[in-house]
């Protein structure tokens, strides 16, 4: 339908990022705050610690926005968040998707502070820098088909 749903917030200022940090990790602490499950207690422990910065000190964070709502919307914001975690690869730039920020960024106070349009969502969060060193590859796990039917071919 080309509707091309998404819009960009890029953030430069190192005490806004900060400032953002601080903001998502209150949110992560307070909604995994009595949780029994081992993704909360994970996050708990990584926003306790006391460097830990949720931007990972990077410089440059870009948010894509949805302006429209709907699975498909975001789907496509997704997909445009593909293709730039794919050209910052291509031009040497290391990126990372930090789904920590999402909350925190779609809060009415965050909007405002970035004049976005409360009517936006933010979807994709990505940080964007030159590596520090070489990444090492991570570890994947086989995909998991849950179903696959087939018809035999006529004889």
């Amino acid at each position: 339908m080309h509707e091309e749903p998404w819009a960009f917030a890029v953030i430069q200022d190192r005490s806004l990022l900060n400032r953002l940090s601080e903001s998502a990790k209150e949110r992560v602490r307070s909604e995994a705050q009595g949780s029994d499950s081992d993704q909360a207690k994970h996050s708990l422990e990584l926003v306790n610690e006391p460097d830990f910065h949720v931007f990972y000190n990077a410089g440059t964070l870009i948010v894509i926005y949805s302006k429209l709502q709907g699975p498909f919307a975001v789907a496509d914001s997704w997909l445009a968040a593909e293709k730039l975690l794919l050209a910052a690869c291509a031009k040497g730039l290391g990126t990372c998707v930090i789904g920590f920020a999402v909350r925190a960024l779609n809060l009415p106070e965050w909007k405002a502070a970035l004049s976005i349009p409360s009517e936006m969502t933010a979807v994709a969060p990505i940080i964007v820098g030159v590596p520090a060193g070489e990444t090492p590859p991570t570890p994947r796990k086989q995909p998991e088909i849950i179903a696959w039917k087939s018809q035999e071919p006529p004889r």
